[in-house]
């Protein structure tokens, strides 16, 4: 479980890419079985479920969950705004991630042993 709060990931992901519609965190202190974290759209909020998981596993669920954020709120991400006939995993998504994910390596916040060799070849 993380000791991780709800305002460390705040900061965390907005250090990584500063959102211009504001969002909330929870951290739930639970494990699913087939869920690491949950994105509402309605609510604007990310729940993070940390049970039984480190720090660093929690840091890219965060980092999953508020790229659905930005997903649905930034209008002009990538691509023209294209949020109604994407779909919650499709190639926009996915574009976000992945520009999250390197700008965090980028940034100096995430490091992670398995990925940091797909970093290296950019």
């Amino acid at each position: 479980m993380t000791n991780l709060s709800a305002e460390y990931f705040h900061r965390f992901l907005t250090e990584i890419y500063p959102c211009t519609v504001p969002f909330s965190i929870n951290v739930v202190h639970r494990k699913y079985k087939k869920r690491l974290g949950t994105y509402f759209h309605g609510p604007r909020k990310i729940n993070i479920y940390d049970g039984g998981r480190n720090d660093n596993e929690c840091r890219e669920t965060a980092i999953h969950e508020y790229a659905h954020h930005l997903h649905h709120t930034e209008k002009n991400m990538f691509t023209d705004d294209v949020r109604k006939t994407d779909r919650s995993h499709g190639a926009h998504f996915w574009e976000i991630y992945a520009f999250l994910m390197v700008t965090v390596y980028q940034k100096g916040l995430y490091s992670d042993d398995y990925l940091l060799p797909l970093m290296s070849h950019s």
